[in-house]
């Protein structure tokens, strides 16, 4: 059996704003191996003005049994650092019964893509999903019924892909379901060599748009490039893509999100201190809820006016994101108000109640925290006590619906 590796490496003297730069692992057979599938992606990549590191290794007729047995895959998966590495089995392994693909395929799958993610947590594992063949697989039709026709094998090695990709937490870049499109719908286009099995260059023009689009997440009906195929088949194919991966991209992602966003604040008056320490995250991006943001691990931040705000923390890891919002209240602390000659605040740290000497009439309050956090509130009568018999140790607040704001420590 002859092995071939090749290696694509596409350089630019001069970037801009908008460039991805990317490296990725092609291990398949001599479905990927054809018309240069992974050049095809960085001739597709370099129109769209990215940078694309690929290499590709396809030695014929091998399975996924093959590539974990390999010590060459192995070495190539622990490389480097890769962005993506697409895993690509025999044509007709993912459309076998269940009992002989949980023997063959299932476990070997799993120990790809495990020792992808060892050599790096943030590589995407990918998974290959290849087609039907033209007229079905004559030579297994006698023991597997299903595949004796295009759309049943074609079903079983769809099935079988996303699966594969839930169970083991991956993407899946569906060239099949694409090839299906084009065949329901442009059933002129012809996608095969002679063999029936194999692609033609149109074929793998359609994988290699495939794989542009899930790899820089973009729109490929944009993408200008057409190979040696007419301006109509090629758009055709873009379009196709569109409507089978980009437009339902979630569909087909099943890798999971690392990122953590979460966050503690600590107010005293106009002034919050903030803590993401515990978040899980490359990136950091806040959003204090007035204008100002900060990518800092523990800003702190002044807000101008009193007032509520709700406080937006965003946390990026491995190309996903989650966030966590909460809502704070900032207020002044005016002093003066303690000593007010019209209304004085007396704290019985005995009986743990509070009281106003000088309210005139019903008042509406409200006591909060440091947090700015608010614990109980209602209506004050002229010499009504509040209870808080209740409240721990520490200082807090009494705001008036006058806008007066008190301060009182409790002892005990």
């Amino acid at each position: 059996m002859r092995h071939y590796l090749y290696i694509f490496i596409l350089l630019y003297g001069c970037l801009s704003w908008s460039q991805q730069s990317k490296s990725v692992l092609f291990i398949g057979n001599s479905y990927t191996g054809a018309n240069n599938l992974a050049q095809l992606v960085i001739d597709m990549a370099n129109n769209a003005g990215h940078q694309l590191n690929a290499v590709a290794f396809t030695p014929g007729g091998a399975r996924f049994l093959n590539h974990d047995a390999n010590a060459q895959v192995t070495n190539l998966i622990n490389q480097q650092a890769w962005d993506a590495v697409i895993l690509q089995g025999q044509s007709q392994e993912t459309s076998f019964g269940m009992a002989q693909m949980q023997q063959e395929v299932y476990p070997h799958v799993a120990s790809l893509v495990q020792k992808i993610t060892a050599n790096q947590n943030c590589t995407v594992p990918m998974l290959f999903m290849t087609w039907g063949r033209e007229n079905g697989d004559a030579g297994n039709c006698p023991y597997a019924p299903w595949v004796c026709t295009y759309t049943g094998m074609d079903d079983a090695i769809y099935n079988t892909y996303m699966d594969l990709g839930q169970i083991n937490q991956t993407q899946v870049a569906p060239v099949g379901r694409v090839w299906r499109n084009l065949r329901t719908n442009h059933p002129n286009l012809n996608l095969y060599t002679s063999d029936g099995s194999h692609p033609n260059y149109t074929g793998s023009f359609a994988a290699a748009c495939t794989f542009f689009t899930i790899i820089f997440n973009e729109d490929p009906t944009q993408l200008a490039y057409l190979g040696n195929l007419s301006a109509n088949d090629a758009q055709i194919i873009k379009a196709a893509v569109k409507t089978e991966l980009y437009d339902v991209w979630g569909n087909y992602d099943f890798t999971p999100n690392l990122a953590q966003a979460i966050f503690s604040y600590n107010i005293n008056q106009m002034q919050v201190q903030f803590d993401a320490s515990f978040s899980t995250f490359e990136t950091l991006e806040w959003d204090f809820g007035d204008g100002n943001t900060s990518t800092q691990v523990q800003p702190q931040h002044t807000y101008a006016t009193p007032g509520d705000y709700t406080v937006s923390l965003q946390a990026t890891y491995c190309n996903k994101t989650a966030t966590e919002q909460k809502n704070i209240h900032v207020d002044k602390l005016e002093i003066n108000a303690i000593n007010s000659p019209t209304i004085a605040l007396i704290f019985d740290q005995i009986h743990h109640q509070l009281s106003l000497i000088g309210a005139s009439a019903k008042l509406a309050y409200s006591i909060y925290d440091l947090q700015g956090k608010t614990l109980k509130q209602g209506q004050l009568m002229p010499q009504e006590q509040i209870d808080l018999q209740h409240l721990a140790a520490g200082r807090y607040f009494l705001r008036l619906d006058n806008q007066k704001i008190y301060s009182f420590v409790k002892l005990r």
